[in-house]
């Protein structure tokens, strides 16, 4: 049974929940999937990982990140997520209100930085940006 994987450094650009391609064992406790070009987790794609503790997502392009594509483990998954290109968009509030004990905990939150949809020219601390009312759904014109 494996229990941690490293495929960091690869070219790895998403992450299914089911087939053969691009899916993670569930036996893992830890997989390091730092610096590959992550632009897609799967909704669910985790579900079947009830052992997975510690996840790597450094250095990815993640640009959002649902709650439902981190589902599944049964144990409160700690991750990494510093160095994605976020967009300040509602879909990452959950990493900041987290709402059950199963939530995931974010251990680098303090880093994590997002682009204002409508100025990608700025980028806010994740956390100023949900204090400024950044984090939003869609935007007025």
């Amino acid at each position: 049974n494996l229990r941690r994987i490293d495929l960091s450094g690869n070219q790895l650009d998403f992450i299914v929940g089911s087939g053969s391609v691009n899916m993670l064992p569930p036996s893992l406790k830890q997989a390091d999937l730092s610096y590959n070009q992550i632009t897609f987790i799967q909704e669910g794609a985790l579900s079947h990982m009830m052992e997975l503790a510690l996840l790597d997502l450094k250095k990815n392009r993640l640009t959002e990140l649902k709650e439902g594509s981190l589902s599944g483990p049964q144990n409160q998954l700690r991750m990494f997520l510093e160095g994605n290109p976020f967009q300040c968009h509602c879909s990452l509030q959950w990493l900041l209100h987290v709402k059950t004990k199963t939530a995931p905990i974010v251990l680098d939150l303090p880093t994590l930085t997002c682009t204002p949809l409508l100025d990608e020219d700025q980028v806010l601390n994740l956390t100023v940006a949900d204090r400024m009312n950044q984090l939003t759904c869609k935007y007025d014109k």
